[in-house]
């Protein structure tokens, strides 16, 4: 026994459970003694006084009555003792033993209650109860549930005691039990994890839902698993709507993407609503009053809205489609939303909103042709560096000679990779404004050309050294690469490349033109993206060079551009950057 007790771990008491706190009672009611620090000094009591001092009339009965009622009755006597401090009131457990001295004293003393932790474990509670996410707790055993609160019988139908000692696996659809099984087998590992899945409900309606499991077990109490559920609905239908309404909300900004109008019960265009826009097409203009948009749209796709049209008008219910209507090259594609005019019930025309979705339309054929085009440089290369490889093995005494081609090779395939890594950071990354450093982008530059293994000159003519300019760096430095690599592509590399790169001061921002030796001095003869009204198209519909991304990045940068030439036909790329 003597050993047992002296091998037990006995905790180190802290010093403050160890101060006690008590008042030396006269049986008259004074105080006579306070101990040392008492109550930290939070209280009115005061020696050689009555306790009744600074006490409420109700403390000093109920005070009064228990030093009575020890002395009474010879015998310790306990209650609970409310103190106010610091502005709110401390319960106390006050313990009152009684003593002779010549007289009759009592001892009272105080101990704290552990009010907060009341508090923390009312709040707690409460969070369970008032959670907007379904919480269990599930038996990492038998998977039974052991506790379920009220919004986990909202997300399902069943009530609490329906929920209790159910196995998880009954509220999940049949196909998604084995993946749960899996997943609670690996929370046995990494003790937490966030899945999607789908619950199901009282009625076999599925839900989805968001689950975080977690693994709780503590010294005292055997391990269970918390989690908790969040209903997915919601959410998922809002991604959808905006998904859906992304094009029609950038229109409703642009009024030269959206067109309000009325026709009548015989579908006449009746009224277009005008207001202050961009006149960049005559489609449904006030020339088109008292036409149908059948004669408006001379195509079999006029007929079709028509068609819905009607059916609007008979279900007498809003709807909304998308037609292909190829009017010009400003609107080809739109979606038509419909609802009926309603007069004392009877239908008298149709409220049309239409909206131009050509220009997204054009992004999905520009992207999927980048992505082909893509896919295509990239496996140029790679064959090369394979027959390459291939020699070398046959001709081992050939590689020194074949190794600046398989350098060459590795480069361009790099570059390719650079462009798409580029593509993704425009798209993904925020604009991030800082001072620009100039001077740092163009050495970056001209490294990147040196090392490209092209016979390239470039001359810089910088304007912006001693002059503060705010915009992305990052995408600049991209910018730039992306317009050299596009150059680059267009020769070999035994061809000598001459490239100016001017960076001017302009009012708002910079202007920075690019001028080489290697474009089409002869632009209505060239291949590369230009046509012939010198309105070109260099920047974007040239996918196959990669200038798709180089326009992308000038967007982000809310810049512009042109390319003009020079009196000896020498193409030059004007690229204007605002001050962000």
């Amino acid at each position: 026994m003597q050993a047992f007790i002296q091998n037990r771990n006995i905790p180190k008491a802290d010093i403050k459970d160890k101060e006690e706190h008590y008042l030396v009672i006269s049986g008259t009611g004074n105080v006579k003694f306070i101990s040392k620090r008492f109550l930290q000094g939070q209280h009115t009591f005061e020696e050689g006084r009555s306790i009744a001092v600074g006490l409420s009339p109700k403390n000093q009965i109920i005070f009064k009555q228990k030093i009575q009622e020890s002395i009474d009755s010879q015998d310790i006597v306990y209650f609970e003792f409310s103190i106010s401090q610091s502005g709110k009131p401390t319960k106390y457990d006050v313990k009152i033993t009684p003593f002779f001295i010549g007289e009759v004293f009592v001892n009272a003393s105080f101990v704290a209650q552990n009010n907060d932790q009341e508090l923390l474990e009312k709040r707690f509670k409460d969070i369970y109860l008032h959670s907007h996410d379904g919480i269990i707790w599930i038996d990492p055993f038998d998977k039974k549930i052991i506790y379920s609160n009220p919004s986990f019988s909202k997300i399902t139908g069943y009530d609490e005691k329906e929920c209790l000692n159910s196995i998880f696996k009954k509220f999940l659809p049949l196909k998604k039990q084995q993946l749960v099984k899996s997943i609670f087998e690996r929370l046995k590992k990494e003790k937490h994890l966030v899945f999607e899945v789908s619950i199901k409900t009282i009625d076999n309606i599925q839900v989805p839902v968001e689950i975080t499991a977690s693994i709780v077990s503590t010294d005292d109490d055997a391990p269970f698993i918390v989690c908790f559920i969040k209903d997915l609905t919601a959410l998922i239908k809002a991604k959808e709507a905006l998904k859906n309404n992304e094009q029609r909300y950038e229109a409703i900004l642009d009024n030269s993407k959206i067109k309000l109008c009325q026709f009548d019960v015989d579908l006449n265009l009746t009224w277009v609503g005008s207001g202050i826009q961009r006149q960049l097409s005559s489609f449904l203009s006030e020339t088109h009053i008292g036409k149908k948009i059948s004669t408006i749209v001379s195509n079999d796709v006029g007929k079709d809205i028509v068609s819905f049209q009607k059916e609007v008008l008979d279900n007498k219910s809003t709807s909304h489609a998308s037609f292909k209507i190829q009017y010009d090259q400003e609107w080809k594609a739109v979606e038509v939303f419909l609802s009926p005019i309603l007069e004392n019930k009877k239908v008298k025309g149709l409220n049309a909103v239409i909206l131009n979705i050509s220009n997204q339309n054009k992004i999905e054929e520009k992207l999927d042709h980048f992505v082909y085009r893509a896919a295509h440089d990239l496996r140029g290369p790679l064959t090369t560096i394979q027959g390459i490889i291939q020699l070398m093995k046959s001709s081992p005494k050939s590689s020194k000679e074949l190794l600046p081609h398989l350098e060459h090779t590795i480069w361009t395939q790099d570059m390719h990779l650079q462009k798409i890594l580029a593509y993704y950071y425009n798209q993904q990354t925020d604009i991030k404004i800082g001072k620009v450093n100039w001077e740092g982008i163009m050495s970056v530059i001209d490294d990147f050309l040196n090392h490209s293994g092209y016979n390239i000159k470039l001359s810089i003519l910088n304007d912006m050294k001693n002059e503060d300019y705010f915009s992305d760096a990052t995408r600049i430095d991209l910018l730039f690469k992306n317009i050299c690599t596009t150059l680059l592509q267009l020769v070999t590399r035994d061809i000598e490349i001459k490239l100016l790169i001017e960076i001017k001061k302009e009012k708002s921002g910079v202007m920075v033109v690019f001028t080489d030796n290697i474009s089409p001095r002869d632009y209505s003869a060239s291949n590369n993206g230009f046509d012939k009204s010198m309105s070109i198209n260099f920047i974007n519909d040239d996918y196959t060079r990669g200038l798709f991304i180089t326009s992308e990045i000038i967007e982000k940068l809310k810049g512009k551009y042109q390319v003009k030439f020079s009196k000896n036909k020498k193409q030059q790329l004007e690229i204007f950057l605002p001050s962000i």
